[in-house]
């Protein structure tokens, strides 16, 4: 099971653990309060040797991240939902990267690492 645990208000740290299924724990820091969201994604069902799992898996561990981390930013005061949405594409990003690198499948990361590549020069343009 992999465990990830990131604040959604602001990313501190990450904790992973690996079995064939990915579990997401994710607190949300307050003042003294720590709430804590668990999603387990499933993989047995997915063979990882191929593109197809590899990238079903990517797009099942990107689903998850979005609920860990509360969700996209929505019905926020204008003046606030660019910090919320920074805040919530910070934790999403380190979520898929750090379950991606802690998998550490061949196969996986190097259909994520050219994801990324190709987000990046589109984001770059």
């Amino acid at each position: 099971m992999f465990s990830l645990s990131v604040p959604r208000s602001n990313i501190v740290g990450i904790l992973m653990l690996i079995s064939p299924l990915l579990g997401f724990t994710v607190p949300a820091v307050g003042d003294s309060d720590v709430v804590t969201t668990r999603i387990t994604v499933n993989y047995r069902d997915l063979d990882l040797e191929t593109e197809s799992g590899a990238q079903a898996l990517i797009r099942r561990v990107s689903k998850a991240a979005v609920h860990a981390c509360g969700g996209r930013p929505s019905g926020a005061p204008i003046e606030l939902y660019s910090v919320a949405k920074a805040r919530f594409e910070i934790c999403r990003s380190n979520a898929v990267q750090s379950t991606i690198t802690k998998l550490n499948h061949p196969m996986v990361t190097m259909l994520f690492e050219r994801r990324r590549t190709i987000d990046n020069k589109v984001v770059s343009r």
